[in-house]
């Protein structure tokens, strides 16, 4: 699995940039990102626990990528 992990944590940060930046590093890469996970509102110093990288951290297995 290839997952695209966008967060931002203001209003004046866009997912939607993240997306294209994620999406073109995967072109770059001939990779497909099977699911995208998306933390808007998020401060990065919050515990990944409290947010949703904490769940995806402990979903992914060896071969599985985050973009």
């Amino acid at each position: 699995m290839i997952y695209g992990y966008l967060r931002v944590s203001s209003d004046e940060q866009d997912v939607n940039s993240q997306r294209q930046g994620v999406e073109t590093c995967c072109k770059e890469h001939s990779w497909q990102i099977d699911k995208y996970i998306t933390d808007e509102g998020e401060s990065g110093g919050k515990d990944p626990d409290k947010r949703k990288l904490g769940p995806l951290l402990k979903l992914v297995t060896k071969g599985d990528k985050i973009i």
